[in-house]
């Protein structure tokens, strides 16, 4: 009885001893044309390899501790801490990660898995790992990520999550739920460098961020400090950027009401109502041409009366609103207040430019979106600017906390038409104004606040430059004020017969 106890235990140890695979397996990456061969060891019928001999293959920096059982290799972009007969692992000194398998000490080095290498180091690096085990090769690649970064922001009626996409993702490849007090999100064919996201500051409703691959999908989980009163998911059709936003007071009836009209804007593409916004007014002059007496809200205001009389004459059927028709100052929630309550079906918003550099002219038209350059950034802070200097520092909050998350919404359901409006009077006006050498600056994407609240397809338009000084003297001119309305009015006309033919 004695001699089979100590042949049953003779063999329980022989199963903890790995032993060694006649083949290799073979290390391949494209990167950096490497092409190495690492021996296999055996243990509970799972192949193990060497992580010393797999960084060295990779020509990863590594430090090794035998009295410890320990390896510290760093890749390129991370940082991971082993220990033999521990399934532990420790990455860029804050992350703890338990492997399903331990890894051995065997032979004075830490053997892992191959399975758990694949999972590790596809999950918690910026490395692509694939294994296939016909044929023993492993591939180890840079990451090549769609998902570049995500941005949490605090609102006073909820919080926005905004992933950042280089690829673009369609609504099918995008689940969300919440299940507990996480809120889930998995996207089909996501890849991204998990330690990046995962370092994302928190904020608002949210309070930690946990994300993976599993298999073909990313899995992104926030884990919620409170109550959703609902969430939605939209996709920015500029950017393919893929927004979220979780809110969690819909009280406000105003938003409410908002909502229930951008609904009635995607039911019909009838453009029987068109809104016309003069830049600035009253109290605010805009700017003052390179002699400082030629201002901004005169032309702009000449200009849209022009077009509006331009549509009434020759567009029956079509109602003209004005967000001013005098020098008045009406304020940028005001505007959109207008556009909204009288159903607008097009929001058309007049401006002037200016830079100290006198030099500098043409004329631009931008639709909503993320600023794509240095001037047109330039242009955005100046127009915003208005709202502080006017209207107070809490107007600038009002319009930056609580209305994001329903512009964000509504500019997307209508930015594809937004731009192609824009891309029709650009090219009106390039028509129109060449005779009188006023050059195009094509068009441009930029987050204007009076565009922020408008339910329907806009534009903001700025139709010359006020600081140079040729460009300043025809604009004060009746005929190139008739030009640019009439170009504005040509862009309208093409738009409105198209969108309502294609219904």
């Amino acid at each position: 009885m004695k001699k089979v106890f100590l042949q049953a235990n003779l063999l329980i140890l022989l199963l903890f001893i790995p032993s060694q695979v006649a083949s290799q397996l073979r290390i391949v990456s494209q990167a950096s044309s490497i092409n190495a061969g690492i021996k296999l060891y055996q243990k509970w019928s799972k192949l193990y390899i060497s992580l010393s001999a797999f960084s060295k293959a990779m020509e990863f920096n590594l430090f090794e501790e035998p009295e410890k059982h320990k390896i510290v290799i760093k890749t390129p972009t991370n940082h991971f801490i082993f220990t033999g007969d521990n399934s532990f692992v420790i990455v860029n000194k804050i992350k703890v990660v338990q492997l399903q398998l331990e890894c051995v000490w065997y032979e004075n080095q830490v053997f892992i898995s191959v399975d758990e290498l694949v999972n590790l180091f596809n999950n918690y690096s910026s490395l692509q790992v694939s294994y296939d085990p016909m044929n023993r090769i492993l591939t180890v690649d840079p990451l090549e990520v769609n998902i570049q970064g995500i941005e949490i922001s605090a609102k006073s009626n909820g919080t926005m999550i905004h992933i950042y996409t280089s690829e673009r993702f369609n609504e099918d490849q995008i689940k969300i739920g919440k299940r507990y007090n996480w809120y889930h999100v998995e996207i089909t064919g996501a890849r991204f460098d998990s330690l990046k996201l995962v370092s994302t500051p928190v904020a608002g409703i949210i309070n930690d961020i946990q994300v993976q691959h599993i298999g073909e999908n990313g899995s992104f989980e926030f884990k919620l400090r409170g109550d959703l009163a609902s969430s939605d998911m939209i996709i920015d059709e500029s950017t393919g950027d893929i927004i979220i936003n979780l809110r969690t007071d819909e009280t406000v009836e105003v938003n409410k009401n908002v909502l229930k009209e951008l609904e009635k804007q995607k039911s019909h593409s009838i453009i029987d109502v068109i809104v016309i916004d003069p830049g600035h007014g009253g109290k605010d002059p805009g700017t003052r041409g390179y002699n400082g007496k030629i201002i901004e809200k005169n032309i702009v205001l000449a200009i849209g009366l022009e077009l509006g009389h331009l549509i009434e004459k020759n567009m029956p059927g079509v109602k003209v609103i004005y967000t001013r028709d005098s020098d008045v100052y009406p304020t940028l929630s005001q505007r959109t207040k207008i556009a909204n309550e009288n159903k607008g079906k097009l929001f058309i918003s007049i401006h002037a430019n200016y830079v100290p550099k006198q030099s500098v002219s043409g004329f631009e038209t931008y639709f909503m979106g993320v600023e794509k350059d240095k001037k047109a950034r330039e242009v955005v802070l100046k127009e915003n600017s208005v709202v502080e200097e006017f209207e107070g520092q809490h107007a600038v909050e009002e319009f930056e906390d609580m209305s994001v998350i329903l512009a964000t919404m509504m500019q997307s359901a209508n930015i594809k038409r937004s731009q192609y409006l824009a891309s029709l009077v650009q090219n009106s006006m390039q028509l129109n104004l060449k005779k009188i050498d006023f050059k195009s600056n094509g068009i441009k994407q930029g987050q204007f606040y009076v565009m922020w609240g408008a339910t329907m397809p806009n534009i903001l338009i700025e139709v010359g430059y006020t600081s140079n000084k040729k460009e300043a003297q025809a604009l004060l001119k009746k005929s190139t004020q008739k030009k640019i309305a009439d170009a504005i009015f040509k862009g309208i006309k093409k738009y409105k017969e198209d969108v309502e033919s294609s219904r």
